[in-house]
This record gives structure tokens, sequence and C-alpha cells, in this order.
């Protein structure tokens, strides 16, 4: 279960130091709460990082800016300004999400690589033999 060895070690480096790529996302959080044709607006004075991924991640980027809205996770000014000190709400729904969205991606692909070896698995079978397994 290499998923969940992943999960666990991300939920203990939840206080960790924090890189750039984390105000990065936080910022996007905040982009992706104007209209769409407004995500890759280069708008001066506003942060020093633009959206510079393709749109399918705006728009996961938007649902999860809605989700923490929704369940009142970040505060407007903070997903607003990226200049405030992120609040340990913010902090925690960021890494959460990271770890949610990975184990979806990892489960995912462990459930097509087991369909992918059943189904390779039962190609390989002669068809009599089939044919008794099934009767």
């Amino acid at each position: 279960h290499v998923w969940v060895a992943a999960a666990c070690v991300k939920v203990l480096l939840l206080p960790a130091y924090r890189s750039t790529d984390f105000e990065v996302h936080r910022n996007w959080l905040a982009v992706t709460r104007r209209p769409p044709e407004r995500w890759y607006d280069d708008v001066a004075g506003q942060s020093e990082w633009t959206l510079d991924y393709p749109p399918l991640f705006g728009v996961l980027e938007a649902g999860l800016s809605r989700l923490a809205a929704a369940l009142r996770l970040v505060d407007e000014s903070e997903a607003a300004v990226v200049s405030t000190p992120a609040s340990a709400a913010c902090v925690a729904f960021q890494r959460g999400t990271v770890i949610a969205l990975e184990l979806l991606v990892l489960k995912s692909g462990v459930d097509a690589y087991v369909d992918a070896a059943a189904s390779s698995s039962e190609l390989k079978t002669p068809a009599h033999q089939r044919r008794k397994t099934a009767a």
C-alpha cells in the first residue's frame, strides 16, 4: 500500500517548511477566483506569479478555491493577497488537497494496472479452459 505510506509521510510533514511552490499555489487559489478569461492576465503589482499551467489545471484550482471558500477554510483576504501570512487552516487545506489528489491519482493508477493485468491473464488462457471455468 504505497499510497497509504505516501499519505502518512505527507501528514507528518504538514507543519514543515513551506517552499515558494506553496505560495505559487496559494496565489493560484486567488487567481482562479476571477472569471476564467482573466486567469492569465498579468496584473501589475498583484503577484510575482502568474497562472502558467494549462487551463485544465486552472479548472482544478478554481474548484479547490471554491471548496476552500465554501468550507470557510481560507479567509477571503488571505486568498486575495499573497503578501499576507498563510493561516494554519490555509496550510492544512492546501496540504490536505495535495494528499487527497495524490491518493486519487495513485488509486486510479493501481486500479488501471490491476484491470489491465486481469484482462491480460484472461487473454492468455486458452478458450477451452475459459469455458470450463465459466461453467
